[in-house]
């Protein structure tokens, strides 16, 4: 049988009380100013930052993207596995399968990359001059720590 973190806490010692007061913190934090405030600015940064490197607005490989990213700043962890993580989440999220995700995601930055804008350009330099384009874990890690200074 699988013990849950409510039954670990109530082991602990937790009452009913003690739950009903975290759940209002909880309520508190996810709907104060400040942290709808913060999403709203990381959503609206990385969209910016997309549109700004060139990604086709409005795909689907650009939303992707945008969700990735976002995903990543969770915890503040970009090196996430697309594979094994980012993507699940994203497959559970849009009904779709991995390969269509990572299709769209790679046509978005090739899209991108056929003719980089200047700021593309300037981030992604040494990409650009070894192939021509960033492969998709590069991009992801690159836009993240432009967005976050990591």
């Amino acid at each position: 049988m699988n013990r849950t973190k409510i039954d670990e806490l109530i082991e602990l010692g937790w009452t009913k009380k003690d739950f009903l007061e975290l759940m209002n913190e909880i309520g508190e934090y996810a709907f104060s100013e400040d942290t709808i405030g913060t999403r709203k600015n990381d959503a609206s940064s990385v969209f910016e930052m997309l549109q700004k490197l060139g990604l086709p607005i409005g795909s689907r490989g650009t939303k992707y993207i945008k969700d990735i990213l976002l995903y990543c700043r969770q915890d503040d962890n970009p090196d996430k596995l697309l594979k094994k993580d980012a993507y699940l989440v994203l497959q559970k999220r849009y009904n779709t399968k991995y390969e269509g995700i990572r299709g769209c995601v790679k046509s978005a930055i090739d899209k991108a990359f056929l003719n980089p804008t200047p700021e593309a350009k300037k981030m992604f330099k040494a990409e650009i001059n070894k192939r021509g384009y960033p492969t998709v874990r590069e991009f992801i890690n690159i836009v993240y720590a432009n967005l976050w200074f990591i």
